[in-house]
Parts: structure tokens; C-alpha cells; sequence
């Protein structure tokens, strides 16, 4: 088990986020440009638009809510599926099953909660941080997927099924 392996890599990305919100949010603005190359005047117009659809220095909606999606079903893949777990009801149950029960209980208003919560935070954030979240869900999705599918069984060496 290792304590550092859940909360390493969000400290990781901490940094990164801090930086685009600081770039996004006040490093675009005309005036800050004259700090961004010294040996340049004046480096021009930056465009802060994504492939001419949406302007990253400002918020999008529409982003923060495939964020918060994507959030979703990021969750819900790493959710671990419990076949045991008791319909009955919390109150019903046995002291030993209460816990686990309770686990479940508060896994899953986690998976309502943060993606909500997601959408809440990117709403007034600029968009770039929303195309930051939701590029690095998509590759958690991805990763989940490839580690967790169903494998066939081959013969070692011929790669024939068996």
C-alpha cells in the first residue's frame, strides 16, 4: 500500500494548474504583455483562441460541464464493484456489514459530488484550465480502459487465441 500514490500526483499537478490559472487569467491581459519577452518590444496580439472556437482566457460552460462528464465516468471506472453489497437498507444491516455499507454509501455521493463540484470550480475559471481537466480525464479513461479490459488467452509466442 502505498499513502503517497492517491494525493502524488494532484500535488504534481498543482503547480501546472496555479501556472495556467495565472496565464490565462492575467497574462493575457494587454498590459502584461510588455513582461513576456524582454528582447521583443512588443511581441504583437496573442490570440488566446483554441483552434478559433473558444477563447481559453475566458469561461466556457460548456466546457466546465463536459469536465465535469468526463469527471463522471472517471470516477465510475475506478469505482470498484461490489457484488455482495446489501440492498436492504443501512438501518437493517448487521454491525460488522455497517461499514462497508457505509463505504459504498460514500462512494457513491462521491460520484454525484465531484463532478458537480468540478462543473461549480471551471464555471468562472478560464477555459484553458477546463481543456486541462478534461484532456487529462479523457487520458485517465483511456489508461483505466486499457488496464481493466477483458484480455483473451493466447498460446505464449504464436499470439493465437486458445
Amino acid at each position: 500500500i502505498n499513502p503517497f500514490g492517491g494525493c502524488l500526483p494532484l500535488l504534481i499537478q498543482l503547480p501546472i494548474l496555479i501556472a495556467l490559472y495565472q496565464v490565462f487569467w492575467k497574462g493575457l491581459q494587454p498590459e502584461a504583455l510588455a513582461n513576456l519577452y524582454s528582447f521583443v518590444p512588443y511581441p504583437g496580439v496573442i490570440n488566446p483562441t483554441f483552434l478559433g472556437i473558444i477563447n481559453l482566457g475566458q469561461a466556457s460552460l460548456i466546457l466546465a460541464i463536459l469536465a465535469g462528464i468526463l469527471q463522471f465516468f472517471q470516477t465510475k471506472m475506478i469505482t470498484p464493484k461490489n457484488p455482495h453489497q446489501n440492498k436492504s437498507g443501512f438501518g437493517q444491516a448487521k454491525k460488522e456489514d455497517q461499514m462497508p455499507q457505509f463505504s459504498n454509501m460514500m462512494q457513491k455521493q462521491m460520484l454525484y459530488f465531484f463532478p458537480i463540484f468540478t462543473v461549480f470550480i471551471l464555471w468562472k475559471l478560464p477555459a484553458a484550465i477546463a481543456l486541462y481537466w478534461i484532456i487529462t480525464a479523457l487520458f485517465s479513461i483511456l489508461q483505466q480502459y486499457l488496464i481493466f479490459k477483458p484480455r483473451t488467452k493466447t498460446s505464449f509466442g504464436t499470439g493465437q487465441e486458445t
